[in-house]
């Protein structure tokens, strides 16, 4: 929440979880309040873990998530308990979308390390989200200009011409400028990706792992559902789309229709949700 003449501005990722939480009276915990979210986790006997060997899952999905950690360039070396995990949004505490995690992703999501995750990973964890439009927002060009800013890179650094898609590219592209992107910290190398752009692969690494927490075997036991994921593009006007105002409540219903057509699990593998979202001009 910030301040601007007097007014204060509730921020998109707060708006829509308050509408969530009128739609879902006591059942919607955003961990913006105090870390509501995450005390709900604990209390479970939950956490959401920084690597995917902590986290008992089937043999399929650890080795899909191994070949992820690879091909970024990462490493099993030098991981440490306290380090940066998963950052988690909000939950959902019960009927009718069901126990789960609620997570808001903004611009600096979508990247082609993101992109790859979706690939790789949609049909092993059964997404309750509308997986092809996500991936869109990870390959067009004014979907790349936004991440490159929210990022914090220079926009006179911006590539011309398409963004890139594979990783090796956009690893590529972010070494060769390396020496001209300051002290960034949205670039740093950290721990398991000691690379320039590791930060950025260690958000989509973490993205992956939420996407599969919930067949991990404690998740399991506790009945949890796949993450319901909303990016800040399914809610407000996407990039230069000047004149076009955020219909908050439009899209909390869309969102939540979406979600219940994905119950069961499934939602990336079929048209329905990519379809709602697309179908309204927000």
């Amino acid at each position: 929440m910030s301040t601007s003449g007097g007014q204060t501005s509730v921020s998109p990722e707060r708006r829509f979880f308050e509408l969530l939480g009128r739609a879902l009276p006591g059942q919607v915990l955003y961990n913006g309040d105090g870390g509501a979210a995450a005390a709900w986790l604990d209390s479970l006997g939950l956490e959401l873990p920084n690597a995917h060997w902590q986290m008992a899952l089937p043999p399929a999905l650890a080795a899909a998530l191994d070949d992820l950690l690879i091909s970024f360039g990462g490493t099993h070396r030098g991981w440490q308990m306290g380090d940066l995990r998963p950052q988690l949004s909000g939950v959902i505490t019960g009927p009718p979308l069901g126990r789960c995690v609620v997570q808001w992703d903004g611009a600096e999501h979508f990247n082609p390390y993101r992109l790859s995750t979706l690939r790789r990973l949609g049909d092993l964890v059964g997404p309750r989200f509308p997986l092809r439009t996500h991936a869109g927002y990870c390959i067009s060009s004014r979907h790349f200009a936004a991440f490159w800013q929210s990022s914090k890179l220079p926009a006179t650094l911006l590539p011309g011409g398409p963004p890139p898609t594979g990783t090796g590219q956009f690893a590529a592209v972010l070494a060769r400028l390396r020496r001209r992107l300051g002290g960034s910290s949205y670039v740093r190398p950290v721990a398991g990706f000691r690379f320039v752009g590791g930060r950025i692969a260690q958000r989509a690494y973490h993205d992956a792992l939420l996407d599969c927490a919930h067949l991990a075997a404690a998740w399991q036991r506790c009945g949890v559902l796949p993450v319901l994921r909303v990016a800040v593009w399914d809610v407000v006007p996407e990039p230069d789309d000047s004149g076009h105002q955020a219909d908050f409540e439009g899209a909390a219903k869309g969102l939540m229709e979406v979600w219940r057509q994905g119950k069961s699990g499934g939602l990336g593998n079929t048209d329905a949700g990519d379809r709602c979202i697309r179908g309204r001009r927000l």
